[in-house]
């Protein structure tokens, strides 16, 4: 099975791989379009132009697949209530917030996730 979207699953694959670096300035050093998490595009992206967030069920088969629900809902329950409180241009609010660190692994724990399933789905 392959997703129908892959060009949506590159999306919110990049918009997790933002997240899931949101710190490391090596991350951003070699990034190509960023120099830093901006976080508005990433909420964008999860939340409103490929809506994996609130419910990633719904992505099934378009650009996630069933393995990675699980992964994205931990995200999203990391992540979530670090969008609710800040901006969502505060990048540096989002990042200094105790709770981020949490959210940056389990952004790392659905890459890891959706990286096992290219791989395997890979001719």
């Amino acid at each position: 099975m392959t997703v129908r979207y892959p060009e949506m699953r590159g999306r919110v694959r990049d918009a997790v791989e933002m997240i899931a670096y949101a710190c490391d300035t090596d991350y951003w050093r070699h990034e190509k379009h960023y120099t830093s998490y901006p976080p508005s595009l990433c909420i964008e992206i999860l939340y409103d132009v490929d809506v994996v967030f609130p419910d990633p069920e719904y992505l099934v088969g378009a650009a996630i697949y069933g393995d990675e629900v699980t992964a994205f809902k931990h995200l999203l329950l990391e992540y979530d209530p670090v969008v609710e409180a800040y901006d969502a241009n505060d990048g540096a609010g989002h990042v200094r917030d105790p709770r981020w660190p949490a959210v940056e692994v389990a952004a790392r724990d659905v890459l890891r996730q959706m990286s096992m399933n290219d791989r395997k789905r890979t001719p």
